[in-house]
């Protein structure tokens, strides 16, 4: 099933070029609760959807949304979001970045179905942020700066209790990477999809540049292994049964990559690319549903896992 979203540009986002095609950045990110419920990101139109969906009727009811924009009147343009269940409130708990320097942070309730602001956090510097996971009770966020000017490129880490921040170690992560998003493999190894900056502008010059799947030791960064790619853009990746899902645009298409980690031999293993709707940002797995966005439709896609093996 496709959701298609028809919000209007008020702000005026700029489209981001990616080989000669234009795209408003649009649905960023998606997640699931359950088979029944997902949760929406939508960029230019600074919003939250939490949607019910019935897969077997191909139908969907938005229960409820929420503008990103703060107390001073400020808009925040939803990025990347991750939520994990707290048992204690009984609800889950949504950790919401907009490639800036703010992580905002809700309670969403699925018995009433509201998203409920709790907390806007300001981070330790200016990086701006694009990918994020939750492991052991941490948040863990990626810097995905676009200038070469910009040397902070330390993966933050933020203790989900006491909210202490901490930057990590770079080792052997470049001042040229864009650490789009981050998967861990085990308390170990770190995996990391990255573009390499290059001084353009979003708005202005083709984005698709070059990048890198990069798998790390960790806490202390030392590279083990890297794919490296021409002409390809990377934004999210999902793990699901020890394999993991990269969102990409190339110069002809959008494309889902496919592969896994051989940790005997320390080696990322590609597998295969599905060819998807274009300019793919945010995805998601649920048991046996997949789910990706799309910028160039602005829209939400959910399939079954099985058309990806």
């Amino acid at each position: 099933m496709k959701i298609i979203f028809n919000e209007e540009n008020e702000n005026k986002l700029e489209q981001i070029f990616l080989h000669n095609k234009g795209r408003i950045p649009s649905v960023t990110d998606v997640k699931f609760i359950n088979h029944n419920l997902i949760i929406i990101a939508h960029r230019y139109a600074y919003k939250l959807y939490l949607i019910s969906i019935d897969i077997d009727k191909n139908s969907y009811e938005i229960l409820d949304t929420y503008k990103t924009i703060d107390e001073k009147k400020k808009i925040h343009f939803c990025e990347s979001f991750e939520i994990i269940y707290n048992q204690s409130k009984d609800m889950y708990q949504l950790y919401m970045i907009f490639f800036t320097n703010i992580l905002w942070i809700f309670d969403v309730n699925i018995k009433d179905f509201k998203f409920i602001s709790k907390k806007i956090i300001t981070l330790n510097n200016n990086n701006t942020y694009h990918g994020m996971k939750i492991y052991n009770d941490k948040l863990y966020l990626s810097p995905s700066n676009i200038f070469t000017s910009n040397k902070l490129n330390n993966v933050l880490e933020i203790n989900l209790n006491t909210y202490n921040q901490k930057y990590l170690n770079s080792g052997d992560i470049k001042d040229n990477y864009r650490l789009k998003d981050i998967l861990f493999i085990n308390s170990d190894y770190i995996f990391i999809i990255i573009n390499y900056k290059t001084n353009i502008k979003l708005a202005k010059d083709n984005q698709i540049t070059s990048g890198a799947f990069a798998l790390f030791s960790f806490p202390n960064f030392k590279l083990v292994d890297k794919i490296e790619f021409n002409h390809v853009h990377f934004d999210k990746i999902v793990s699901k049964n020890n394999y993991f899902y990269i969102t990409g645009q190339d110069e002809i298409c959008g494309k889902i990559y496919k592969g896994t980690i051989d940790l005997i031999n320390k080696k990322i293993i590609l597998l295969k690319n599905f060819i998807v709707d274009d300019f793919p940002h945010g995805l998601d797995i649920y048991n046996d549903l997949f789910a990706y966005t799309s910028y160039d439709t602005n829209s939400v896609t959910i399939e079954d896992l099985s058309k990806f093996t």
